[in-house]
């Protein structure tokens, strides 16, 4: 059976506290790499602290994925 997959690229949201560590907060899936990159670039840019705050957020660099026809990250 031939399975039909869509590439993507993939940026995770982190949450970063103090005394808490990172959790991944949000994973958004965009068509390019443009769109991926313009992403990253507007939720960093709410970054602007001199010293690290105790609560943040930040986006991850993009990348390359597969996924199924359901949304599923596969192995290609």
């Amino acid at each position: 059976m031939k399975q039909t997959i869509n590439i993507k690229y993939r940026v995770d949201l982190i949450e970063s506290e103090r005394g808490w560590g990172q959790t991944l907060f949000l994973t958004k899936y965009f068509e390019t790499l443009e769109e991926a990159n313009a992403y990253k670039k507007s939720e960093n840019a709410l970054n602007t602290s001199i010293v690290t705050p105790d609560y943040y957020m930040y986006a991850t660099e993009p990348v390359r994925v597969a996924l199924d026809l359901k949304g599923k990250e596969i192995s290609i």
